[in-house]
Formats: structure tokens, C-alpha cells, sequence
């Protein structure tokens, strides 16, 4: 979000969602599913892979 100068309002918009869901995915404590951050990503044209060694 802050390469590509995406505010959290415009990252709502893009996932159809609200301000304050966008806050909750950006706040670390709180607990979000993994669907939802890959959606996030993928609006942002990235990838997310995890991966367990």
C-alpha cells in the first residue's frame, strides 16, 4: 500500500468493502483470515505465498 501510495479508503474501495474492515486487515493483532489478506493482495497486483519448512 505505501510503494504504490494506496490509502486505506482507496484499498476499501478496490476490495468493496469499508474503511474500517481495511483497518482491521492492516492491524496486526487483530485476527484475519488468510482469504481475506490474499484478496487484499491481490488488488494490490501481488501474490501471497506461504510456505512451511
Amino acid at each position: 500500500m505505501i510503494r504504490q501510495d494506496v490509502r486505506p479508503a482507496e484499498l476499501a474501495k478496490r476490495l468493496k468493502t469499508s474503511k474500517q474492515e481495511v483497518n482491521r486487515l492492516t492491524t496486526l493483532s487483530h485476527a484475519t483470515k488468510v482469504d481475506r489478506i490474499v484478496e487484499a493482495f491481490h488488488v494490490l497486483g501481488k501474490e501471497l505465498t506461504i510456505s512451511v519448512a
